[in-house]
């Protein structure tokens, strides 16, 4: 990585910056990939945009009547991991009681 202190000619060092950050890029997807991947609806995915349990980033301008939403990697695996179960863990079997002891 080559930081601004070093002598490197200014178009070169732009040139870099541009590669950093187009490798630094996240994935994104769109409610139709998701609802694909989720087998599910692109109404059923709004929702869980709308209701807060899937973060999305409106990307659509601020002119724009209706809006673009993109779902990151990130948010979109730590939904999954909010949504998977895990076996729940058995409770201790109760020890029989003592029919004699009760008499």
């Amino acid at each position: 990585m080559v930081r601004d202190c070093d002598v490197v000619p200014r178009k070169l060092l732009a040139d870099i910056h541009k590669y950093e950050l187009r490798n630094t890029i996240m994935r994104t997807y769109s409610v139709r990939e998701i609802a694909k991947f989720l087998k599910r609806t692109q109404h059923h995915v709004l929702r869980l945009i709308h209701s807060g349990d899937l973060e999305a980033v409106n990307v659509a301008a601020k002119s724009a009547k209706k809006p673009n939403w993109r779902i990151t990697d990130d948010a979109y695996s730590s939904f999954l991991r909010t949504r998977s179960t895990r076996p729940d863990k058995k409770p201790p079997r109760r020890k029989r009681r003592d029919i004699r002891k009760m008499f």
